[in-house]
Order: C-alpha cells, then sequence, then structure tokens
C-alpha cells in the first residue's frame, strides 16, 4: 500500500541568503524540517495579521484549519 497523498501544493522562490541561513539555524534548534518550520512561521504571522486587521473576536480569521497548537 503507498502513502497517503500530502494536502499541499509544491512552492519554489528565492530566498536571500542570511533568511535561509536563520530558517536552517532555527529549524535545526526546534527540531523540524525548513518545510514545517516555514509553515508554522507563515500560518502564525498569517493569523496574527489577518486578526489584527478584522479584529480581535476571530478565533481564527484567516477560515483555515489549525494545524498545531501554537
Amino acid at each position: 500500500m503507498g502513502r497517503a497523498k500530502k494536502d499541499g501544493r509544491r512552492v519554489n522562490f528565492y530566498m536571500k541568503t542570511e533568511v535561509l541561513d536563520l530558517l536552517e539555524r532555527y529549524s535545526d534548534e526546534v527540531g523540524q524540517t525548513k518545510t514545517e518550520a516555514t509553515e508554522r512561521i507563515l500560518k502564525s504571522y498569517l493569523e496574527e495579521y489577518f486578526r489584527k486587521a478584522h479584529g480581535i473576536g476571530h478565533p481564527n480569521p484567516s477560515g483555515l484549519k489549525t494545524m498545531w497548537k501554537i
């Protein structure tokens, strides 16, 4: 039996070396892959942005399923 298909899409982008070095250091320190770390960082940032932009009262203003307990 094969692996379950991941719910996601491949992303390809250019990142400054300085930022990538920080991401690699962070992911090593917290024991996550760069993908996991990037997803958590972006999700946290974007949820905070939408919370501020659309009012404090929304528990999940982005409409996304919560993937992690942060």
